[in-house]
């Protein structure tokens, strides 16, 4: 599995722990563009150069990275939700908290940490609550076997 790193605006070091923190607007970002992107299926290069965000490197890895794993973000949803129905925003919830959780080296307490706020945000509590709990069942360990 392919693992990207980024460099931080603050400290012009590659850190991903400054990117997990700093990057909070940069998800709510991703998660539109994955919502008009499912919605509209535009060209997803058009719709990154609408918004141009200003940590746009993370943005795309997230973005891009989110749809080129699409199947493989699918299958783990349905590994670790079960049969639960998962709303369209759930499923993009789990799908920007699992590409951080696999494909980046983002900490799985900031992945899921940010992906429940984005929930509580955007969706009801009870969606959150049901983020919060694929998410933490989707640990390194569990990852490894599915």
């Amino acid at each position: 599995m392919a693992r990207m790193e980024f460099t931080c605006g603050h400290c012009s070091k590659f850190r991903v722990d400054c990117v997990s923190v700093t990057n909070v607007n940069a998800r709510e970002i991703v998660f539109e563009l994955l919502m008009t992107w499912a919605r509209s299926h535009r060209n997803a290069d058009d719709l990154l150069d609408e918004r141009a965000p200003k940590e746009r490197a993370f943005v795309q890895e997230l973005f891009y990275g989110c749809l080129r794993q699409k199947l493989a973000l699918e299958f783990l949803i349905s590994q670790f939700a079960g049969k639960a129905h998962t709303r369209r925003s759930s499923r993009r919830f789990l799908e920007l908290g699992l590409y951080q959780l696999v494909f980046m080296r983002v900490p799985a307490h900031a992945a899921v940490h940010e992906a429940v706020e984005l929930a509580k945000k955007h969706a009801s509590p009870a969606e959150a609550k049901f983020v919060n709990a694929v998410l933490r069942r989707a640990d390194p360990a569990a990852l490894q076997q599915a």
